[in-house]
């Protein structure tokens, strides 16, 4: 690869990059000034002290995206706004830009190598190298993801019966949170504690555990929120109602690794039957090699090999989802 050639291709990145963040920036700005207006518009003016406190209520708020994210569908969010709620529902503490940074230098590694090793052409390389990177960071959200739902579901039945004991000793709910924020590992202890941390600046109880629900959304997290807005707003004993969804949730639980064992046959033929095909290319070429040149330096070879990866990938997808069934998801 020549010197102008990687130069050019810096700068694109470096442009797309930039473009991509002061556009993010700006949706930010943007929308954080006009929520602001509106409410501000459409708040109490009995007072100056009322205003002064409406104000301060407001200016607490968090990032626009996540009010857009809260109101909006997923799949309708804009791409700043759907990002950094995958990136919320991750766990992972970075900006879109950021994202938007590791992601260009990554696509420029990418296209790097495929030119010097492969030798494909720099617009091709760049497109190969784009969707991988894309591909690999979705998948390394969604595995982050997975794994901190699958954290928080299996602590909530231990937080319930916390905040159950705390209740029955005559405390408020606040100071239940608190036990539970103290006993509790991470990452369901992070979470209950920015929860306390939004109450403590102002926020109401249904804005907070509805940001929770936003953050973490697994299913009996938002059974519990349920269980503690109704007794809040229309009474009752919320210990006897926690300790009903504690079991609920223990049993649901169960259910869910029961599932896991009557399929986990078909999840491993579905995972052996994706690695086969590149596990008989990998011995082919090990044990002769230029076998399977033609695949790869002949158009029509290419064209076979493209189509066979996209039936090995649609075939993985389709059997990954019958072999997992909507039970077995959290969310």
């Amino acid at each position: 690869m020549s010197q102008a050639t990687v130069i050019s291709i810096l700068g694109a990145l470096a442009v797309v990059t930039t473009v991509w963040g002061i556009y993010a920036w700006a949706a930010l700005r943007l929308g954080a000034r006009r929520a602001l207006r509106q409410r501000l518009d459409s708040g109490p003016a009995a007072s100056a002290a009322g205003d002064a406190a409406l104000r301060t209520q407001i200016l607490r708020d968090d990032d626009p995206t996540q009010r857009e994210a809260a109101a909006t569908p997923r799949r309708s969010l804009s791409p700043a706004a759907y990002i950094r709620q995958a990136l919320l529902e991750a766990g992972v503490k970075h900006s879109v830009l950021t994202a938007c940074h590791v992601a260009g230098g990554g696509t420029l590694a990418g296209t790097m190598a495929l030119e010097a090793a492969f030798g494909m052409p720099i617009l091709a390389a760049l497109l190969v190298a784009a969707a991988g990177t894309i591909l690999g960071a979705l998948g390394y959200l969604h595995a982050r993801r997975t794994q901190r739902l699958q954290a928080i579901a299996t602590q909530l039945p231990a937080a319930l019966d916390m905040i159950r004991s705390s209740l029955q000793a005559g405390h408020s709910v606040n100071y239940a949170l608190e036990v539970a924020v103290d006993e509790l590992p991470e990452p369901l202890a992070g979470e209950l504690r920015t929860v306390l941390g939004e109450i403590r600046l102002g926020r109401s109880h249904r804005e907070a555990l509805e940001n929770l629900c936003r953050r973490v959304p697994v299913l009996e997290l938002r059974f519990f929120t349920l269980a503690v807005l109704i007794t809040r707003e229309v009474g009752g004993s919320l210990s006897e109602v926690l300790g009903t969804l504690a079991e609920t949730v223990r049993d649901r639980q169960k259910l869910r690794q029961q599932i896991l064992a009557l399929s986990a046959q078909g999840r491993a033929s579905a995972v052996l039957l994706f690695l086969i095909p590149p596990s008989v290319a990998v011995v082919a070429t090990i044990l002769r090699p230029g076998f399977l040149s033609p695949l790869v330096h002949h158009p029509t070879g290419r064209t076979l090999l493209s189509v066979a990866i996209t039936l090995q990938l649609a075939g993985f997808l389709i059997a990954r989802k019958i072999v997992r069934p909507k039970e077995l998801r959290l969310a």
